[in-house]
């Protein structure tokens, strides 16, 4: 089970909607393994030309993401994402707490959980 998960999301709080695509966010919310709500990240990387979703992959692996939920990865950003050992969970909508509510059911239910 994973220790940290980041959601891309539209605002800074549990209750804000999860974005379509995860270079874009506005913010990263990370929850615990339990789903409480840990911090809020801005997204720096969200107007960039090009290349924000490798970007973001990198912020969010540093920042220690084992589980990253959104709308919608990219494929560089999902080799990245996997590559470092990340779960990449797509599609997901709604309220982020919601969002991880319903992975976490999820990976409950995987065998070795």
């Amino acid at each position: 089970m994973p220790e940290l998960i980041a959601v891309a999301a539209a605002g800074a709080r549990p209750e804000s909607p999860v974005e379509p695509v995860i270079g874009r966010a506005d913010y990263f919310l990370f929850f615990d393994a339990r789903g409480d709500f840990v911090r809020a990240q801005p997204n720096p990387h969200r107007d960039l030309e090009q290349g924000s979703g490798q970007s973001v992959a990198r912020m969010l692996i540093d920042a220690g993401a084992r589980a990253v939920l959104g709308g919608n990865v990219g494929p560089k950003a999902a080799l990245a994402l996997r590559g470092a050992g990340v779960s990449v969970s797509c599609p997901h909508e709604g309220p982020a707490r919601d969002a991880v509510a319903r992975f976490l059911a999820v990976e409950r239910e995987l065998p070795g959980a």
